[in-house]
C-alpha cells in the first residue's frame, strides 16, 4: 500500500500546532469514555478542548468521522503503519481528539506500534474497563508507548512514561 492509498482509506492526519509530530483524531463527540466524564465537573473531559475551536469546523469533523469508520476496515492497520513510518518527525500522538473506542481498537494500536519501531507513540487516554488493562498487559510489551492519566503538557494529563518490555 503506497502512502496515498493509505490516506485515503484513513482519513488523513493531523498535524496540531502544540506538538511535534502528527496525529490522528477522531470526534470527541463519540468518545465513549468522555461522554460519560464530560458531565462530571472537574473531570478531564468536562472542558473538553476537542469540543471547541478548530474541532468544530465541518472539514475537520467530516475527516474525523471518516477517520472513526476507517478503524474497523481490516486494511487500517498497514494504513496506519505506512502513514506513521512515511512522515517525520520521530514522534507520533494517538487522538489529538477522541479516544480508544473498544478492545479491538486498541489492539489495533498495539499492532501498528509494533510494526513502527522507530517511532515513538503517545496516546493520552483515560483506560476505562478491563478490556484496556488486559489488553495493556497483553499486547504492548514490544510497544514503545506512552499512557498518561493525569498531568502533562496539557493540564490534563500527566505521562506516566514508556512501558518497555
Amino acid at each position: 500500500m503506497n502512502t496515498k492509498e493509505a490516506w485515503a482509506l484513513v482519513g488523513g492526519l493531523s498535524k496540531p500546532s502544540k506538538m511535534p509530530g502528527w496525529s490522528i483524531g477522531i470526534p470527541a463527540k463519540e468518545c465513549k469514555t468522555g461522554a460519560k466524564l464530560r458531565l462530571i465537573p472537574d473531570s478531564v473531559c468536562y472542558k473538553c478542548y476537542a469540543l471547541k475551536g478548530c474541532y468544530v469546523f465541518q472539514v475537520v469533523q467530516a475527516a474525523q468521522y471518516k477517520r472513526l469508520e476507517a478503524i474497523s476496515h481490516p486494511d487500517w492497520v498497514q494504513a496506519m503503519t505506512t502513514l506513521i513510518n512515511s512522515k517525520k518527525p520521530d514522534v507520533f500522538r494517538w487522538h489529538d481528539s477522541g479516544d480508544v473506542q473498544d478492545e479491538a481498537h486498541l489492539n489495533k494500536i498495539f499492532e501498528v506500534c509494533r510494526a513502527t519501531p522507530s517511532k515513538r507513540h503517545w496516546m493520552p487516554t483515560r483506560p476505562d474497563g478491563q478490556y484496556h488493562q488486559r489488553s495493556r498487559l497483553d499486547h504492548h510489551q514490544r510497544s514503545r508507548w506512552a499512557e498518561t492519566q493525569g498531568q502533562s503538557h496539557h493540564p490534563h494529563h500527566r505521562e506516566t512514561g514508556p512501558v518497555r518490555q
